[in-house]
């Protein structure tokens, strides 16, 4: 998703709608499994509280990508450091999955006792 975002800022016009088709298809190939994988590491225990942060977060990024599209557009006169910017935060997403988050497995949220 992320190469083809950043070809779709500086596509020329005849692989402008390709690009971003590929872009979206591939979003949706990544996207499919997020909320499974948000019950997986939650754990019952939590899942509605991290599904909530998560959704807030999804929400959010709706509410500042439109004005940070508009400002740049404003400014720019073109969408190319939208397409950037986009590009960006979708490959920080990426490495933070495979650095962060790492295997997808329930999250211990009870301490274990400890042993003298």
């Amino acid at each position: 998703m992320g190469a083809f975002l950043a070809l779709s800022g500086i596509a020329p016009d005849g692989l402008l709608v390709p690009a971003l088709a590929l872009a979206g298809t591939f979003m949706g190939v990544s996207s499919c499994n997020i909320w499974a994988m948000t019950q997986t590491l939650a754990g019952r225990e939590v899942v509605g509280r991290w599904t909530g942060v998560q959704n807030f977060v999804g929400n959010f990024a709706g509410i500042v990508a439109p004005m940070l599209t508009g400002f740049l557009l404003d400014r720019t006169g073109h969408f190319y450091w939208a397409f950037f910017i986009t590009t960006a935060v979708v490959w920080l997403g990426a490495i933070s999955w495979v650095f962060i988050v790492g295997p997808i497995e329930p999250v211990e949220w009870t301490p274990h006792p400890k042993v003298a």
